[in-house]
């Protein structure tokens, strides 16, 4: 069994009634409401750690895991735009043929460095940082 000392929950709409529920009995569970600015930092962040191989998915046969390919398939079809300059966020697919298609599984990969404890002075994490702080510079 899983031993939850914490991690990361969207606190938007139904979500904060989740966040607030977990987070009286984990208080490390961080409640999080993303603003433009977090979540374009968020976005850069899973791209790093992406680019840096820090990132992988388990092996299984996709026909036999229903949720290895649902991750798959919003992966595909997730796309980014940037705005004002340098502000990346992630867009759902709109349009014909849209209907039903959702990007949550990969929204939820960009909270992947808030759920990982960064323990004081670790020097790894400042790579990943350097790395998401030169793409957002490489998107000028």
């Amino acid at each position: 069994h899983w031993k939850v000392t914490g991690g990361c929950v969207d606190a938007r709409g139904v979500g904060e009634a989740v966040a607030f529920v977990l987070n009286r009995a984990i208080p490390a569970i961080e409640a999080y409401k993303a603003s433009e600015q977090s979540a374009s930092e968020d976005c850069y962040d899973l791209l790093a750690r992406l680019n840096a191989g820090r990132v992988q998915f388990w092996r299984s046969d996709p026909a036999a895991d229903p949720l290895q390919r649902e991750l798959q398939a919003q992966a595909r079809h997730t796309r980014y735009e940037i705005s004002g300059h340098d502000k990346m966020n992630l867009v759902k697919p709109q349009g014909t043929g849209s209907t039903g298609l959702h990007i949550d599984g990969i929204k939820a990969l960009t909270y992947i460095h808030r759920a990982i404890v960064r323990p004081p002075g670790s020097g790894v994490f400042d790579l990943y940082e350097a790395e998401a702080e030169r793409l957002k510079g490489g998107a000028r």
